[in-house]
């Protein structure tokens, strides 16, 4: 596999996600869990998917960056109305930090 295909055609940092569930935890850090949660998923999926077609024939290195291209923009278009409301959001109650960790990375509330 490719280094694009590695950290999913992104130049971004690796990301560690705490497996507690903090009701203190900032609106950013919530936002970096649920990315390196999708992140995870990501690889998952590029691995599998990639595999599969490999198996059907050599992938050209362009084809290649179409499938992790597209499996990118996948998930920023996924994450961005939570990442968006997270950080709009005003409330004092932390409730919606816990909403968007139950919907997008439940494995984070697991431990609880």
């Amino acid at each position: 596999m490719t280094q694009s295909t590695e950290n999913g055609g992104r130049d971004r940092p690796n990301r560690v996600s705490q497996r507690s569930a903090d009701p203190n935890v900032s609106r950013e850090r919530a936002i970096e869990r649920l990315h390196a949660h999708a992140d995870r998923i990501e690889q998952r999926e590029l691995r599998t998917a990639l595999t599969k077609l490999d198996q059907h024939g050599t992938l050209t290195d362009a084809q290649r960056a179409i499938v992790v291209d597209m499996a990118d923009a996948l998930v920023d278009e996924l994450l961005a109305p939570p990442t968006q409301s997270l950080r709009n959001a005003s409330s004092t109650d932390r409730s919606d930090v816990r909403t968007a960790l139950e919907l997008f990375d439940p494995d984070t509330l697991s431990n609880e």
